[in-house]
């Protein structure tokens, strides 16, 4: 993969870019909150001049001023990921990890044991609730029992919240994977 790229989704974009300073910024003692707030802010005034990130009462970002209304944030030693839309959104950037398969019994229900759960999609799971979660702005208490994730497919998840069943899509690469709802 390109060190950024653009993807065009139904309802806005997704864009995602790499860092590649930013563990040297951090070794020269840069904290990862200010690093990660600046070039999200940084890539926002790039793409939208004159735009204005604000937050939510729960943190859920707003943008003002822009083409979109709505922002889904995700980010992760120098990964970004910024989801651009009209609707509500949601989007997570998952870098494979070894410690997923240790913790999977706190985000893997019961229903979900019966997925073949090797490494890329245990990594789905985990991303497809999480940018879910941004998509409902955090109002959902318990994403094991509350979302379950019904089938994985070529490039979309289907989940059911609620009695319905949504689909969110996703993109997998070498050292990550990319969901957005």
């Amino acid at each position: 993969m390109d060190k950024q790229a653009q993807i065009k989704t139904i309802n806005g974009e997704i864009y995602l870019w790499f860092d590649e300073l930013f563990l040297e910024r951090r070794k020269k003692g840069l904290s990862k909150e200010k690093i990660e707030r600046k070039a999200i802010k940084d890539k926002i005034q790039q793409l939208f001049p004159g735009a204005l990130l604000k937050h939510e009462v729960n943190g859920a970002p707003i943008l003002l001023n822009a083409t979109y209304s709505n922002l889904s944030i995700s980010h992760y030693r120098g990964g970004y990921a910024l989801y651009f839309s009209n609707e509500n959104c949601g989007v997570d950037i998952q870098y494979f990890k070894n410690t997923l398969l240790k913790g999977k019994d706190y985000f893997v229900n019961a229903e979900e044991e019966e997925l073949d759960l090797n490494k890329t999609n245990l990594h789905l799971i985990w991303s497809a609730k999480e940018a879910f979660f941004k998509k409902q702005k955090g109002n959902i208490s318990d994403l094991k029992k509350e979302v379950s994730i019904k089938a994985i497919f070529v490039d979309s998840i289907q989940l059911a919240y609620k009695g319905q069943i949504e689909m969110v899509f996703y993109r997998a690469f070498q050292d990550f994977v990319l969901v957005w709802t």
